[in-house]
Parts: structure tokens; sequence; C-alpha cells
């Protein structure tokens, strides 16, 4: 089972224009306006830096999530699901033999696998919201880090201005990994992974 986001990227990709922009009245009012070109020099640095990390980490950079048996060694970016004897679902499979995989990558190359967790060490599975007011609780990091302590915060949103997110807490050796997905609850990994603490 895999699922991999695919957001509308037009916003962050204005928002990188827009910045240029910022860059390019920088660079001219820094030629035309000697006595104070070096903050117009600044101003022009910062912005062409800002452009470029909302293109790289939020047009460029994508990610898959991945639920496959320990076994199965097919790179995960394929998309295509494991075979199992007699065609079995991946519901049936006990948690102790799968494996949940966050892939991440940039552009048209091939991800790295970022994190490989066992769901038989999955703690909890819930929705969350970026701001109050939504049907889900919202999302606070520092009260997942007061009830775990020591826990290793995993942001793996592809989305900008995300709504609605998923947090899935791993035991993780000694400690935790809280990883904070952009998967919808309608989707079947959403359901899976909300579903697999309640059976």
């Amino acid at each position: 089972m895999t699922y991999k986001p695919n957001p509308d990227p037009s916003v962050p990709t204005m928002l990188s224009f827009l910045w240029l922009g910022v860059a390019m009245v920088g660079y001219i009012a820094g030629g035309m306006i000697q006595r104070f070109s070096w903050a117009f020099q600044l101003v022009c640095i910062l912005s062409v830096v800002v452009s470029l990390y909302l293109l790289l980490r939020w047009r460029m950079t994508w990610f898959v999530y991945a639920v496959r048996p320990r076994e199965d060694h097919t790179p995960v970016w394929e998309d295509a699901e494991p075979a199992l004897a007699g065609g079995a679902s991946l519901r049936y499979v006990p948690a102790d033999r799968l494996d949940f995989i966050v892939v991440k990558g940039q552009g048209a190359r091939n991800g790295v696998m970022e994190c490989v967790l066992g769901m038989d060490d999955l703690v909890q599975a819930s929705v969350v919201c970026r701001k109050n007011g939504g049907a889900h609780p919202k999302y606070d990091r520092k009260a997942l880090l007061a009830e775990y302590p020591g826990a290793k915060v995993y942001e793996y949103i592809q989305t900008y201005r995300w709504e609605a997110a998923v947090t899935a807490i791993f035991r993780d050796g000694e400690g935790y990994a809280v990883l904070l997905l952009d998967l919808p609850e309608e989707s079947e990994m959403g359901r899976y992974l909300l579903g697999i603490n309640k059976i």
C-alpha cells in the first residue's frame, strides 16, 4: 500500500516569483542609491535565498509513504503493490510483519528512505489540523513532546499551508518518533493507519 501526496504547487511557486521580484527591486535600487547599497544588496541576497527555499522545499520535494511486508525489497517509488500469497490484502497481514516507510526525493531523481518503522511499533495515529477551530484537534508539537519525552518529530508534509494531516507515533528503540504525514484520512492508507490501533 503506497500513497504519494500530490498537492497544488501554485502558491509556493507564486511566492517564489514574488520574492525574486523583491530581489530584482533590491538589486536595481542598490545600483541607483549608493548610500544604502549594502542594505539593498542584503535584501537582494535574502530574497533569493527565500525564493530558492520555497522552490526546493514546497515545489520540488516529494514524499511517498508505504506499508509493505518486511521481506519486500522492491523500490517504494515504483508504486508497485507488493505481491502477497493468494492476493491477500495487507489489512490481513499481522502488524509485526509490516514496515511503514517514508521516501523523500527532489525533482525527477529517485528518493531515499527517510525512515523505516515497524507497524507493530505504532502507538497512536490521529488526525490533526494546522489551526484551531477545525474538526480535529490542533497540531501542537510542544504537547506531543511533553506527552512523549525525548521523541523526535519528523514533518513529512508536502502541501504548503496544509489544513489537516495524520500524526503517527511510533516506538523507536528507547524513544518515540512522531511523524506528521500529508495523508487524507479518507485515503486507503489513512483509514489503515487510523484503524490499526483500534483492532
